[in-house]
């Protein structure tokens, strides 16, 4: 049974009971904070409570946020960064790892006592430096942000109301809140990186890269808030320059060689990799890792399902894709759709496999009715043309389909005049009036 004092109907009995406009805002906090986390199935069930006494300290929602930045040449954006964290944390830990560039006075021209500026030598380790930072913070949560990303439109009141309002939640110390972080340049949305966690020693990162929360007791419940991040360190132009992706590669063949059978680093090394891995190298994971039978066919029973499969899946459809071989594809999409029913990006490439499918065999058909045009000019008594016209009609239909527009014209245009038929007239016009529009 879920604490009562995190049960939505109960909070809203409660809210009820008390005239004191101090508790009413409490209880208004508490629920906010827990509407506030979208996968919140935990707290919104309908369970029977005693109704016992009621501590209205567990209704408390005070506390204080750490604000942990990690910064190395970040000239760019740390301004940017620390003018949206400035008016709404307690705390601003700064933990530099060598910055050359003017990263360092542009933080120390700020000259807020709220922010705390370390410096630290870098050894090829995000977990490590994100523990050492975090250990600097003195405030109940440890808020994670990078020096590439800035927090978007919260109030002070607001961001302690979503964290702090899980101050006296049973499961508080295995709690890890993921914000929605929004990727600038790519359009795309996470909701599962997680970014916040109560300061207790409990939760700690864990990974040279693509670093994961894990914790020393218990097990980390993950909940999403709706709090708002904008990051543009993944765009192109920044990528090249910082050469993340060399980095990002290097460090997790390191990881592949500590935790060999974690699939995790498996996945991130394919995703970060994959346009210069072939199709050999995806599909031996795939084997090794996900399908219990090699001898047997691809399908959903004969796979392994973890937190990765269908990602890493996908990744084996789209090289398929890049190969050519749209049957194997296809297989992929249909284990993606047992995974997670209906969505989108297996009907995306299921139908991008039919649409290119058809596209080959235009171009096969194309071939072949070229092939059987050139060894047959003669007169053929009898036939719809005797010319073979309407093999040429043909050619040109096949030439528009396959977009080679300016040929396909100029055969309808030759055509036009070939025929008597109303029906294939008309059929040659409806094509020729496509170019005019």
């Amino acid at each position: 049974m879920i604490d009562k004092y995190y049960s939505v109907d109960y909070l809203h009995r409660l809210y009820n009971m008390y005239d004191d406009k101090c508790v009413k805002e409490y209880i208004d906090q508490r629920i906010e904070c827990i509407y506030n986390i979208t996968n919140n199935d935990v707290f919104l069930k309908s369970n029977y409570i005693d109704d016992e006494h009621v501590d209205l300290n567990k209704l408390n929602n005070d506390g204080l946020i750490s604000c942990v930045i990690l910064t190395y040449n970040e000239e760019r954006c740390i301004r940017r960064c620390l003018v949206s964290v400035i008016d709404i944390f307690d705390e601003i830990i700064v933990m530099d790892t060598g910055s050359i560039d003017n990263t360092i006075d542009i933080i120390e021209s700020f000259k807020n006592s709220k922010i705390k500026l370390y410096k630290e030598t870098w050894h090829d380790d995000f977990s490590s430096i994100r523990n050492l930072a975090a250990s600097k913070a003195k405030f109940q949560w440890v808020f994670f942000l990078d020096a590439d990303e800035f927090i978007m439109d919260i109030s002070y009141k607001k961001l302690h109301t979503y964290i702090c309002g899980l101050n006296n939640f049973d499961e508080r110390d295995n709690i890890v809140l993921c914000p929605t972080i929004i990727d600038d340049g790519i359009n795309y949305v996470h909701r599962d990186i997680p970014r916040i966690f109560y300061n207790s020693q409990n939760c700690y990162y864990y990974g040279l890269i693509h670093e994961e929360i894990r914790t020393r007791k218990g097990t980390p419940l993950f909940f999403h808030t709706n709090i708002n991040i904008l990051h543009d360190g993944y765009r192109a132009d920044i990528l090249i320059k910082k050469d993340k992706k060399n980095r990002n590669l290097n460090l997790l063949k390191k990881m592949i060689s500590l935790e060999p059978s974690n699939i995790r680093w498996r996945y991130f090394y394919l995703k970060e990799g994959f346009n210069n891995l072939s199709l050999k190298e995806i599909e031996e994971v795939v084997n090794t890792f996900l399908v219990k039978n090699e001898i047997c066919d691809l399908i959903y029973e004969n796979v392994d399902i973890n937190n990765y499969t269908f990602f890493i899946i996908e990744l084996l459809c789209r090289k398929y894709i890049q190969n050519n071989k749209y049957l194997e594809a296809k297989k992929c999409t249909k284990i993606m759709e047992s995974i997670i029913p209906q969505n989108s990006d297996s009907i995306y490439f299921d139908v991008l496999c039919s649409y290119l499918e058809s596209k080959e065999k235009i171009i096969n058909l194309l071939n072949e009715l070229v092939y059987y045009r050139k060894s047959h000019f003669s007169t053929q008594d009898n036939m719809f043309t005797t010319e073979g016209y309407h093999i040429d009609l043909l050619i040109g239909i096949l030439l528009f389909e396959k977009g080679e527009f300016k040929k396909a014209y100029q055969y309808f245009q030759f055509l036009l005049e070939k025929f008597n038929d109303k029906e294939t007239v008309f059929l040659i016009n409806k094509f020729l009036s496509a170019k005019e529009k």
